[in-house]
């Protein structure tokens, strides 16, 4: 699994969290990539990773208790059957994404996506075959 930020080249200012899980430790051109958003701002893709569709469930045994926060690792509910999976907090303001520019239309939140997309075949370029 990688995780990390990477800047939009349409706003050098922009920075993107993304969390990208692998199905195999192999990867091959035939593996398929799932992109996972929330569809922010406000809601976070993570929610989706601990709670939904990834790999890891976050639970609280006691909902009176701050304390009992358990983390749990469930491939056989999750994405393996999918492909690589990756998840971004998109646009900018949503989750762990952060920047000095928060896009404001649609047109403008595709080229900011599709600016991270560029970035992340650059840092992941076996994604590019």
């Amino acid at each position: 699994m990688y995780a990390g930020n990477l800047r939009s080249e349409h706003s050098h200012h922009n920075y993107f969290f993304y969390w990208l899980f692998q199905t195999t430790d192999t990867w091959s051109s035939n593996t398929p990539l799932v992109i996972y958003m929330n569809g922010g701002p406000g809601s976070t893709s993570m929610n989706a990773l601990f709670m939904e569709t990834g790999p890891f469930r976050v639970t609280q045994s006691d909902p009176t208790d701050m304390d009992s926060f358990n983390v749990t690792y469930k491939p056989e509910e999750s994405w393996q059957a999918l492909g690589d999976l990756l998840f971004v907090d998109h646009p900018v303001g949503t989750g762990w994404s952060y920047g000095t520019h928060s896009p404001t239309s649609l047109p403008e939140i595709g080229t900011e996506f599709v600016s991270f997309l560029n970035n992340f075949y650059i840092e992941h370029p076996e994604r590019r075959e």
